[in-house]
């Protein structure tokens, strides 16, 4: 606390006004900003990558599913975090990738058919998207610590993008954190571009899904 109040000090000492109000204002509001990227598939090329016999993709089942968080062996945080996308969302559709026997990624696959569950958590220009039937939603990508920096989420995707252009999907939209490089230098290598900047605001002792977003177009 004596900390903050001799910054604040600081602050006013140097009149520098405009980043006083930025302190107070992050006291009072919450602003998360988030990109959309989208990738054409009829324009999509195919990565090549050599698979290993030991690497392989499919779809989760329910059983998958259960067993994928009654194993989960990374932190409380990712658990929680991915246990309500299944068990509080009712988001079911799931790639799963395998390396050497044990679930080493995963994600997520939101179609029209999850239109009126994707209402209650995502921006109106996602479920927007996801009115069109040629269109569909990749989310909630996540790599076991285990299998990190080897490339799977790559794997991973390029196996769903080939999975739904057999299925007449034409655009593959996808929402990452700004702040999540990683998720970003995959989304470049399969071939995702960005098209909107999208932020969300959040005042004081709003709940998690409280709130508004405003978004501004991406020039590529």
């Amino acid at each position: 606390m004596i900390k903050k109040i001799k910054t604040f000090y600081s602050l006013i000492k140097k009149g520098n006004f405009s980043e006083i109000f930025l302190t107070i204002l992050r006291k009072f509001v919450r602003i998360t900003p988030s990109q959309i990227d989208v990738v054409d598939v009829s324009t999509y090329q195919e990565i090549i990558i050599p698979l290993p016999d030991n690497i392989y993709c499919r779809w989760a089942t329910k059983s998958d599913l259960e067993d994928m968080f009654n194993n989960w062996p990374d932190s409380e945080e990712e658990y929680q975090r991915h246990k309500e996308v299944v068990y509080d969302f009712g988001f079911k559709k799931c790639c799963l990738l395998f390396k050497g026997g044990s679930l080493a990624y995963f994600r997520f696959l939101v179609t029209q058919e999850d239109l009126e569950l994707s209402k209650y958590i995502y921006p109106p220009l996602v479920v927007k998207n996801l009115k069109k039937k040629d269109s569909v939603n990749f989310d909630w990508s996540y790599t076991f610590e285990k299998f990190r920096r080897q490339g799977l989420s790559i794997i991973g995707t390029d196996w769903m993008i080939k999975e739904v252009k057999n299925k007449d999907i034409k655009f593959i939209y996808s929402r990452r954190g700004m702040a999540n490089y990683a998720s970003i230098r995959m989304a470049i290598r399969t071939q995702f571009k960005p098209i909107f900047r999208l932020y969300f605001i959040q005042f004081f002792n709003q709940k998690k899904y409280q709130g508004f977003y405003i978004h501004r177009s991406i020039k590529n």
